[in-house]
């Protein structure tokens, strides 16, 4: 029986082995308590000098997640994604394509407490393939249920840019988008990043608004 196979006979709807699992089988989320933080580095495979590095509770649910990678890297949540936990013969899939009872789970539940590595693919179209590695879990002095940008560097891909091969004809100014407007593309890539104004999503009321939408 596969990860996955196993996760929906205990946790799907009907089951009554929810265990550790965060409002499992449920249409909604819960706020983290933010005992703990995961330290995560986040990159994009295939491009160099990129990287977000911020903690985000071991509560959170992947939902959480998902958001906090979407507000890092200035993605627009305009299309589906997918987490991939563990190896290719045998990986969770936890994305909208995916049940989505297990988008409530909780973070240590599934990724556990020792450091491990493990993506995130947005946009199956440009496939911006996240590789996210937990560097290592925070006790905090005082709970924090929400993410915390740290640091980063690199201007991140726009959009629907065609890809690594269209974000480097970007920086180089001969994709067709920077042809046409190549002052603006240029101090695109100057921008760099800055934690302290990186704004986190609502994720419990986005997720409440936004499920079945194709961004979801």
């Amino acid at each position: 029986m596969s990860v996955m196979e196993s996760l929906l006979e205990e946790h799907g709807p009907g089951s009554s082995k929810v265990g550790n699992f965060a409002n499992a089988g449920s249409n909604e989320i819960q706020d983290p308590v933010g005992n703990e933080h995961y330290l995560l580095n986040v990159t994009i495979e295939g491009i160099t000098h990129l990287n977000r590095v911020f903690s985000i509770p071991t509560d959170a649910t992947f939902f959480l997640l998902h958001c906090a990678i979407q507000d890092m890297f200035a993605w627009e949540s305009d299309h589906l994604y997918a987490f991939e936990i563990g190896s290719k013969r045998d990986a969770l899939e936890i994305g909208p394509s995916e049940p989505p009872y297990l988008l409530p789970v909780r973070l240590i539940d599934i990724l556990g407490t020792t450091p491990k590595k493990f993506s995130y693919m947005y946009d199956f179209g440009d496939s911006w393939n996240h590789i996210i590695t937990i560097k290592k879990i925070q006790k905090l002095d005082k709970p924090n249920p929400l993410p915390v940008a740290i640091s980063g560097k690199g201007t991140p891909p726009p959009e629907d840019c065609g890809g690594v091969h269209g974000y480097y004809a970007l920086k180089e100014g001969t994709h067709w988008m920077s042809e046409e407007d190549p002052e603006y593309w240029k101090e695109y890539f100057e921008k760099g990043f800055t934690p302290e104004a990186t704004v986190f999503s609502n994720a419990k009321e986005y997720f409440k608004h936004t499920q079945g939408m194709p961004g979801f």
